[in-house]
């Protein structure tokens, strides 16, 4: 399973940000100001940036990428690209990150948030930012690939450049086409399927205070077990409860009003169900999302509070859904189909 270095930032970055504070502002960094003064630039950096929204759902953007990435399957290795010293004699854009694949190839990858209308708006980047990444990636001897996070359906699509059509002063792509083309299987991403509902049941410990406000409905109790289910079969392996937890929390499904269980007025109990929005008739199955999808909701989840933003990057490492979901795996309780899709190149 891939982890997350530590690379001690409070230590080494720190020191490199000051330095190099010091170095565009001409400041000697054994001054007696010196840190004085670069704390003061770094404060008005900061006031200029933090209620910038783009740069944050930028940052946050890329950031949920390297997680995505990490926790699809295929890659061995995630760094960010876009950091550190520089030199080149030729007009060059860097890409936000390096991806070696378990095949030992290395991609890299430029990662754009797209909030807009997807039937209505293209993908767009300049010709000067898009021929300076292709200039970077040959540099570098390596394919480069643009990701883009559609942040209004919660889905990744990664891209060839090839996949772009150009223009007098842009490259661009119809999103309806892009969806197409995605190469999101190369991380390994794959959609996941099983049988609906899926349940949670919160047991309470009846041998400790519960409680129940019937004007606010707040219910206080201890609970005791909790169980797992699908489609009315309890779940009782390890790796089924870890993927019912995972699948409930952060699929697709909606959450359906909580179910209080009642015992000669006393609740003993409250029942989660989680269901497709909109159920398929006679399939057998109902998709529950995407890898990149649900990791994605799981980073959302870390970083957000009540639809806000509160953090750009998270000090933990994905679950890693293949390590959840082993390729022999099978269960009559709760089985899976599994659908990597392959994109389609042609015109």
């Amino acid at each position: 399973m891939i982890i997350k270095l530590d690379r001690q930032p409070e230590k080494f970055e720190t020191f490199e940000l000051f330095a190099t504070f010091c170095a565009r502002n001409s400041i000697d960094l054994n001054a007696i100001d010196s840190l004085d003064r670069v704390v003061d630039l770094f404060q008005q950096s900061i006031q200029g940036n933090i209620k910038n929204l783009n740069l944050i759902y930028g940052k946050r953007t890329e950031s949920m990428f390297a997680f995505v990435a990490s926790g699809c399957g295929r890659c061995i290795l995630v760094k960010q690209e876009d950091g550190g010293e520089i030199y080149c004699n030729e007009e060059i854009s860097i890409p936000d990150f390096r991806v070696v694949l378990d095949d030992n190839t290395t991609t890299l990858v430029e990662v754009k948030n797209f909030h807009k209308d997807i039937t209505k708006n293209a993908f767009k980047l300049t010709k000067k930012y898009f021929d300076g990444l292709k200039t970077y990636s040959r540099l570098c001897n390596a394919e480069l690939r643009i990701a883009i996070y559609l942040s209004q359906m919660n889905k990744w699509i990664l891209l060839s450049p090839s996949d772009f059509k150009e223009h007098e002063e842009t490259y661009e792509i119809a999103i309806l086409d892009a969806f197409k083309k995605d190469e999101m299987s190369l991380l390994g991403d794959m959609s996941v399927a099983t049988t609906a509902p899926l349940e949670i049941y919160f047991e309470a410990d009846q041998s400790k205070p519960i409680s129940l406000n019937e004007e606010t409905g707040q219910i206080l109790f201890t609970t005791k077990n909790v169980t797992f289910g699908c489609n009315g079969k309890e779940l009782n392996s390890d790796a089924e409860k870890a993927l019912c937890f995972s699948f409930a929390n952060y699929g697709n499904w909606r959450q359906k009003e909580p179910v209080l269980v009642m015992n000669e007025n006393l609740p003993i109990g409250a029942l989660f169900r989680f269901e497709p929005e909109c159920p398929t008739e006679g399939q057998g199955f109902e998709i529950l999302g995407s890898i990149s999808s649900l990791l994605s909701n799981m980073y959302k989840s870390i970083t957000e509070n009540q639809g806000e933003v509160i953090a750009t990057k998270v000090n933990t490492a994905p679950q890693n859904f293949h390590a959840l979901i082993p390729l022999d795996y099978k269960s009559e309780n709760l089985p899976l189909w599994r659908f990597t899709l392959q994109p389609n190149k042609g015109d």
